[in-house]
């Protein structure tokens, strides 16, 4: 999601990732039915030629069971041809479904995941630095506004600095110690609200900003690449 889907000709973000979902579920259905109709169809052409045929190939060896479905398709090409074509596209469909659902389950989209790879990389060379960030915090509303509505509001800080060792001086947002960061996992996802919450968002548009706002994070974190507030004290390398 979050991204420009070139079989639709359009942009899958927030105001229609649902239909979008239900594009992928009805496709990968309608796909596998006409793969089992295409079956149906040919198998009851095999049958009618060898009575003793049945789709598990009990009583025949590999190649004999694969030369039977050869000119099965050889003599009726066009359910053939649509029948293998169903067959071989229904598991990418479904597999594009299920990636979808394990970005709602990690709260994240496809154009988050390719943004925040720059930052995985930052942290597994050790370049990447995080500190708590209070809630009751002064804001400077230059950086940042003094409130938002959604439920759940940053208490950390990332940054990245250039030498590999953490940063210096009081110019930083965050208080207390800098923290070495290796992994994204260890950072919290400021839009995982938990996998019902964010499908319920999915679904009903601004769900998340309707429910609990005022919330904050809880030091959860995330496989996932929606996090919270970041600085940098160099661009990435």
């Amino acid at each position: 999601m979050d991204h420009h889907c070139i079989f639709i000709n359009n942009c899958v973000g927030y105001g229609n990732q649902h239909w979008f979902l239900l594009l992928l579920l009805s496709t990968a259905t309608l796909i596998t039915y006409a793969s089992y109709i295409g079956y149906s169809l040919l198998s009851a052409e095999i049958l009618h030629h060898l009575p003793s045929w049945s789709f598990s190939g009990k009583g025949y060896n590999w190649a004999e069971y694969f030369n039977i479905w050869g000119w099965a398709l050889q003599e009726y090409v066009r359910i053939g041809g649509v029948t293998l074509l169903c067959f071989l596209t229904a598991p990418l469909v479904w597999g594009l479904l299920g990636y979808h659902i394990y970005l709602i389950w990690a709260g994240t989209t496809t154009n988050e995941s390719m943004k925040w790879s720059d930052w995985a990389a930052e942290m597994a060379d050790g370049y990447a630095f995080k500190r708590c960030l209070p809630v009751d915090r002064h804001r400077d509303v230059t950086i940042e506004p003094l409130g938002t509505c959604w439920p759940a509001e940053s208490e950390q800080v990332i940054v990245c600095t250039s030498d590999g060792l953490p940063p210096k001086g009081t110019g930083h947002a965050g208080t207390g110690e800098w923290n070495r960061v290796w992994r994204l996992a260890d950072v919290e996802n400021l839009y995982d609200l938990g996998f019902w919450d964010n499908l319920k968002d999915v679904f009903w548009p601004r769900y998340g900003l309707s429910h609990g706002a005022g919330r904050h994070t809880s030091g959860k974190t995330s496989n996932s690449n929606s996090f919270g507030a970041f600085e940098s004290m160099a661009p990435p390398r």
